[in-house]
């Protein structure tokens, strides 16, 4: 779109003629209403055409993770000193 939209050496310089100034090198929307029709329409439907598509990536394609992996155990302080865990505790997770 930006391509579409920088002028061309000759539309510079019309509008140079026309003591008229353009922007070079940024995507300036003054420049759609001096550039060639065929290059505005192509830049109308580039910018139409992009918002289902970034609608559809943005929402669509995306990565979960799972972080519900948990241990609960409860323990005495003789497992801080190396203990046992203690396989019969009903508090204890089974996994």
């Amino acid at each position: 779109m930006q391509i579409l939209s920088s002028p061309t050496r000759s539309e510079c310089d019309k509008a140079h003629v026309r003591r008229d100034w353009l922007d070079i090198g940024v995507n300036g929307l003054q420049n759609l209403t001096r550039i060639s029709w065929q290059r505005r329409i192509l830049w109308t439907l580039l910018g139409i055409s992009s918002v289902p598509i970034h609608l559809l990536f943005n929402s669509a394609v995306f990565k979960t993770f799972d972080a519900n992996n948990s241990f609960r155990a409860v323990v005495t302080t003789d497992f801080l000193d190396g203990g046992e865990l203690m396989a019969n505790d009903p508090y204890s997770d089974p996994y």
